[in-house]
Protein backbone atom coordinates (compact mmCIF):
# COMPACT_ATOMS: atom_id res chain seq x y z
CA UNK A 1 0.00 0.00 0.00
CA UNK A 2 1.17 3.55 -0.68
CA UNK A 3 0.51 6.30 1.47
CA UNK A 4 0.40 9.79 0.09
CA UNK A 5 0.55 11.51 2.97
CA UNK A 6 2.87 11.50 6.25
CA UNK A 7 1.72 9.98 9.64
CA UNK A 8 2.94 10.68 12.71
CA UNK A 9 3.37 8.76 15.72
CA UNK A 10 2.84 10.51 19.18
CA UNK A 11 4.59 7.53 21.11
CA UNK A 12 7.80 7.82 18.83
CA UNK A 13 8.56 11.23 20.12
CA UNK A 14 9.43 10.08 23.32
CA UNK A 15 12.05 7.49 21.44
CA UNK A 16 15.96 8.95 21.60
CA UNK A 17 16.21 8.45 17.63
CA UNK A 18 16.71 10.63 15.03
CA UNK A 19 16.50 10.42 11.30
CA UNK A 20 19.89 9.78 9.41
CA UNK A 21 18.86 8.57 6.12
CA UNK A 22 16.15 8.22 3.80
CA UNK A 23 15.92 5.74 0.67
CA UNK A 24 14.05 6.84 -1.54
CA UNK A 25 12.58 5.11 -5.27
CA UNK A 26 10.80 6.27 -7.84
CA UNK A 27 8.99 4.50 -10.61
CA UNK A 28 6.84 1.32 -10.31
CA UNK A 29 7.26 -2.48 -8.78
CA UNK A 30 8.58 -3.50 -12.17
CA UNK A 31 11.26 -0.80 -12.66
CA UNK A 32 12.34 2.28 -11.18
CA UNK A 33 15.35 4.47 -9.67
CA UNK A 34 16.88 4.50 -6.34
CA UNK A 35 18.39 7.27 -4.51
CA UNK A 36 19.23 7.99 -1.02
CA UNK A 37 19.53 11.10 1.69
CA UNK A 38 21.91 10.82 4.32
CA UNK A 39 22.24 13.65 7.02
CA UNK A 40 26.16 14.41 8.11
CA UNK A 41 27.18 16.17 10.64
CA UNK A 42 29.77 18.86 10.25
CA UNK A 43 33.46 18.95 11.55
CA UNK A 44 34.44 21.21 13.90
CA UNK A 45 36.63 23.56 12.93
CA UNK A 46 37.19 25.05 16.16
CA UNK A 47 36.77 23.55 19.61
CA UNK A 48 33.55 24.91 21.03
CA UNK A 49 32.17 25.55 18.00
CA UNK A 50 28.38 24.46 17.48
CA UNK A 51 27.50 21.19 15.94
CA UNK A 52 25.57 21.77 12.85
CA UNK A 53 24.04 18.81 10.16
CA UNK A 54 23.35 19.28 6.55
CA UNK A 55 21.20 16.79 4.05
CA UNK A 56 22.87 15.43 1.03
CA UNK A 57 21.39 13.54 -1.77
CA UNK A 58 23.55 10.74 -3.17
CA UNK A 59 22.24 9.79 -6.60
CA UNK A 60 24.27 7.39 -8.92
CA UNK A 61 28.00 9.49 -9.38
CA UNK A 62 26.22 12.86 -8.24
CA UNK A 63 26.39 14.05 -4.65
CA UNK A 64 24.27 17.41 -3.77
CA UNK A 65 23.39 19.27 -0.77
CA UNK A 66 19.30 19.39 0.26
CA UNK A 67 16.78 21.22 1.91
CA UNK A 68 14.48 19.39 4.15
CA UNK A 69 11.85 20.33 2.19
CA UNK A 70 13.42 18.79 -0.81
CA UNK A 71 13.82 15.76 1.02
CA UNK A 72 10.12 15.56 2.22
CA UNK A 73 8.83 16.27 -1.01
CA UNK A 74 10.56 13.76 -3.05
CA UNK A 75 9.76 11.33 -0.07
CA UNK A 76 5.87 11.16 0.87
CA UNK A 77 4.75 10.09 -2.42
CA UNK A 78 2.69 12.92 -3.36
CA UNK A 79 0.21 12.58 -6.35
CA UNK A 80 2.54 14.43 -8.33
CA UNK A 81 5.77 12.39 -8.28
CA UNK A 82 6.16 9.06 -8.72
CA UNK A 83 8.70 8.98 -6.09
CA UNK A 84 8.77 7.80 -1.93
CA UNK A 85 10.49 6.93 0.83
CA UNK A 86 11.04 2.53 0.94
CA UNK A 87 13.38 2.77 3.79
CA UNK A 88 14.15 5.05 6.99
CA UNK A 89 17.12 4.74 9.17
CA UNK A 90 17.52 6.40 12.83
CA UNK A 91 20.11 6.72 15.16
CA UNK A 92 20.57 7.64 18.75
CA UNK A 93 20.29 10.84 19.61
CA UNK A 94 22.45 10.42 22.26
CA UNK A 95 25.44 9.55 20.43
CA UNK A 96 27.81 12.03 18.91
CA UNK A 97 28.89 10.25 16.50
CA UNK A 98 26.60 7.28 14.19
CA UNK A 99 29.80 4.81 13.31
CA UNK A 100 32.49 6.46 15.63
CA UNK A 101 36.03 7.02 14.77
CA UNK A 102 36.13 4.20 12.77
CA UNK A 103 34.98 5.17 9.48
CA UNK A 104 37.70 7.65 10.07
CA UNK A 105 40.61 5.11 11.19
CA UNK A 106 43.51 4.61 8.46
CA UNK A 107 42.24 0.89 8.44
CA UNK A 108 38.84 1.63 7.41
CA UNK A 109 40.06 4.37 4.31
CA UNK A 110 42.86 1.30 3.68
CA UNK A 111 40.06 -1.77 3.88
CA UNK A 112 37.93 0.74 1.55
CA UNK A 113 40.71 1.05 -1.15
CA UNK A 114 41.21 -2.25 -1.36
CA UNK A 115 37.57 -3.89 -2.12
CA UNK A 116 37.30 -0.89 -4.53
CA UNK A 117 40.46 -1.86 -6.64
CA UNK A 118 39.64 -5.80 -6.13
CA UNK A 119 35.74 -4.34 -8.03
CA UNK A 120 37.93 -2.93 -10.04
CA UNK A 121 39.55 -5.65 -11.10
CA UNK A 122 36.96 -8.22 -11.61
CA UNK A 123 34.70 -5.76 -13.80
CA UNK A 124 38.00 -4.96 -16.23
CA UNK A 125 38.51 -8.99 -16.16
CA UNK A 126 35.04 -9.18 -16.73
CA UNK A 127 34.57 -6.62 -20.00
CA UNK A 128 37.61 -7.50 -21.52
Amino acid sequence: MKLSSSIMFPFAMQIPYKLHSVMVHEGSARFGHYWCYVKQKSDHTHPGDPVTSQWFRYNDTDVTSATTDKLQKESFGVSDTSSSAYCLVYVDQSSNEVFGEWNRSRSFISFINSRNFEQMTTICLWSC
